[in-house]
């Protein structure tokens, strides 16, 4: 049902993220045309911890330990559900116990501080996991379309990517609208779905649905031109040296050129989010419609480093 509504959505008009060069130009002096379309579904954060706060609300301050990644966030939900005043408010941050955006969103802070002044007492909240998945604000589903023009020598002239999705351009859209690669003509378009699915920032946001649809992309790419998709991507990263630095990095160190006995296979991706740039080479085996990773090479270009201790 959902896919469906997505399919439909991608018909409709588009808000533009990126509109670079002549697509129509580009359609017209191509020589062959590739497209493909990709199904990412809603996807819970699943923290190792659920959610969790202790709250003691009493008629004049409140104290709160809570696993928060936004104690200012905090702080205002608190004020709006008890009526007291910010300077009455104690926020205690404790370990997170795993986040990956989903503690941005206070509800299980507010729960326990609305229970714990209605009984008058401190107490404590702690969510089933069956309660923690239920209540999550997911990974926004998202159907993403991608059209590339190729000319004679197969790299793209033109790239359109329309992505139809539930969630907002940021959660949706983050990492397909800077991609590195030499591009001149490109498109993206972004088209709401309607679904009442709360959701929220996974992880990377909008990087682990684009980085997939994108490279898979590229993939299909060198494919449909029958070359190496290390080449083709080495080919297409030449303007971008510090891309171009990781990729060859994690081939040599992968070592992509080794022969592969019959029942393996390599796969090469990169992707940059925030100024870091990251390339992986999968050793991987495929029985059926099941794909098991062997071995995972990965090489990260952090950028500038301010507290090694968080690389």
């Amino acid at each position: 049902m959902i896919r469906r509504l997505a399919r439909a959505a991608d018909r409709d008009p588009a808000q533009d993220i990126v509109d670079r060069g002549d697509l129509a130009a580009a359609q017209t002096a191509s020589s062959q045309h590739v497209t493909s379309s990709y199904y990412v579904p809603f996807l819970a954060h699943v923290p190792m911890s659920p959610m969790c706060c202790t709250a003691d609300i009493r008629e004049d301050r409140g104290e709160v330990w809570a696993p928060t990644q936004g104690i200012g966030r905090a702080a205002a939900v608190l004020e709006s559900v008890t009526g007291l005043p910010r300077d009455a408010l104690t926020i205690h941050k404790t370990y997170l116990g795993g986040a990956f955006g989903r503690r941005q969103h206070q509800d299980y802070v507010a729960e326990a501080a609305i229970i714990s002044q209605r009984m008058g007492r401190a107490i404590k909240v702690l969510w089933s996991r069956e309660d923690d998945i239920r209540h999550d604000f997911f990974r926004p589903m998202s159907y993403d379309r991608l059209s590339a023009w190729l000319s004679d020598d197969g790299m793209p002239l033109g790239w359109r990517h329309r992505i139809a999705s539930t969630g907002s351009t940021v959660l949706s859209s983050m990492g397909a609208d800077a991609t590195p690669y030499a591009i001149a003509n490109k498109h993206v378009g972004l088209a709401e779905v309607l679904e009442p699915i709360r959701t929220g920032p996974w992880r990377a946001v909008a990087n682990s649905q684009t980085a997939f649809v994108v490279e898979c992309f590229i993939d299909e790419l060198a494919a449909a031109i029958k070359q190496d998709p290390y080449i083709y991507r080495r080919t297409l990263l030449a303007d971008a040296p510090r891309f171009l630095e990781v990729l060859n990095t994690v081939a040599r160190v992968a070592g992509w050129e080794t022969p592969l006995p019959p029942d393996r296979f390599r796969g090469i991706a990169i992707h940059e989010t925030e100024g870091s740039i990251v390339a992986s080479v999968a050793l991987v085996s495929v029985a059926g419609h099941e794909i098991k990773v062997h071995h995972l090479t990965s090489v990260i270009d952090c950028g500038i480093v301010i507290n090694p201790s968080l690389v």
